[in-house]
């Protein structure tokens, strides 16, 4: 009897933990889905810089945006259905962009050099997370 008691709660514990393991695994086109808003967000940055504010703001800006990028990178590659391709040319496009900032200039005129390009790769996120569509 004590046997079966032990062995019972064991199994209940044991089903409990799976639950829980099984609670926290996201599908890949949510685990991309997440990582595109965290793109976002980190695309949002740039309007939180302050335009008398040295350049490298504007570098900072950009390093969390590819650093948010390179996660979406990673969760595409398990999302068959989806070409990140252009939106790739797009960031490349930006860093290349970003690294011609003069040292010298305010990061009202840094982000005016480069706007184009953050607008450009905006928009190739928004065509990614539509191709998603999980909304």
């Amino acid at each position: 009897m004590k046997r079966a008691l032990v062995v019972m709660t064991l199994l209940v514990l044991a089903s409990g933990m799976l639950a829980g393991c099984a609670a926290d695994t996201q599908e890949p086109v949510e685990i991309l889905d997440n990582a595109i808003h965290d793109v976002e967000r980190a695309l949002g940055r740039y309007v939180q810089i302050d335009p008398n504010g040295p350049a490298e703001e504007v570098r900072r800006a950009t390093d969390r945006v590819s650093s948010a990028w390179s996660t979406v990178v990673d969760a595409a590659a398990d999302v068959d259905e989806i070409d990140i391709s252009d939106a790739q040319a797009a960031h490349d496009a930006l860093i290349e962009a970003v690294e011609d900032i003069d040292d010298d200039m305010a990061a009202g005129e840094a982000y005016a050099s480069i706007e184009e390009y953050v607008d450009a790769f905006e928009e190739q996120v928004d065509e990614v997370h539509d191709a998603l569509d999980v909304h």
